[in-house]
């Protein structure tokens, strides 16, 4: 019997870096579905091929994960339901930061001579104005998880507006986008899986799939702490996601309070 494609439901992680995205990659939605039908499309390439998405990759997949705006997936022609999981936008940036100092082939690196990592760990303020300060960093670091939920590619040269922050709320507010908090990712991870069975969306992993035990030891150093990040850092990365932080306060500590008590 042949299966209609164009029916069956595709799951999409719309990632937003550095908010415990492969965590639940690896330790909730992969383990749902047979490799074969699992595509995990991360890098500048992937991000940029978005018109010819349909036309120069694989189609016969069920999901979908990679730092992919809202809408990717629909040339496929298939129902799509979209998972994100968002952050404090000060806590991702220090991430990010943290990522930089320690990832040795990270493109913001490359035009300093200097020892990243030895830099952030002793003048931390110093090398998160470092690395803000390059344009094409705090253009692509700026309000990334609006840019994201509301259909924006995050390599675009553009500043999102306030009209897109109001596109990525109605968007997550619908029934076919689940959207957590890392701060309260156990019990979103337990929400989003009771979706998934009820819908029929992938297998039921059994006991012990996806652990994610191992995890920890591929965890970054922490290098960066926002605790040692000056007023002044803080309140320019406050300013650089003003978006992302009124996008965050109205849907983790909101909407997602609510339903997680529901």
């Amino acid at each position: 019997m042949l299966i209609d494609m164009t029916i069956r439901p595709l799951l999409f992680h719309v990632h937003m870096p550095k908010t415990a995205g492969s965590a639940l990659n690896l330790g909730v939605l992969a383990p749902r579905f047979k490799p074969a039908r699992v595509w995990l499309s991360y890098g500048v390439k992937v991000e940029r091929r978005r018109k010819h998405f349909a036309e120069e990759d694989p189609v016969d997949v069920d999901f979908i994960a990679g730092h992919l705006p809202y809408g990717f997936a629909a040339p496929l022609g298939r129902p799509v339901l979209h998972v994100s999981v968002l952050r404090d936008p000060v806590d991702r940036i220090v991430s990010f930061l943290n990522y930089v100092a320690v990832a040795e082939r990270h493109g913001a690196r490359r035009k300093f001579k200097t020892d990243m990592k030895a830099m952030a760990r002793n003048d931390p303020s110093r090398f998160a104005k470092m690395i803000l300060g390059q344009d094409h960093v705090r253009l692509r670091q700026s309000n990334t998880m609006v840019r994201l939920a509301s259909g924006m590619a995050r390599l675009s040269k553009r500043t999102p507006g306030l009209w897109r922050l109001g596109v990525a709320l109605r968007r997550t507010a619908s029934p076919d986008y689940l959207i957590g908090a890392q701060e309260s990712f156990d019990a979103f991870a337990a929400h989003l899986s009771a979706r998934l069975d009820h819908d029929g969306i992938g297998a039921v992993p059994p006991p012990g799939a996806g652990d994610n035990s191992d995890e920890g030891a591929k965890r970054l150093e922490n290098v960066v702490r926002k605790a040692d990040l000056t007023p002044a850092v803080i309140a320019d990365i406050e300013t650089l996601n003003a978006l992302d932080r009124r996008f965050y306060d109205r849907v983790a500590e909101g909407w997602i309070a609510g339903r997680m008590a529901a």
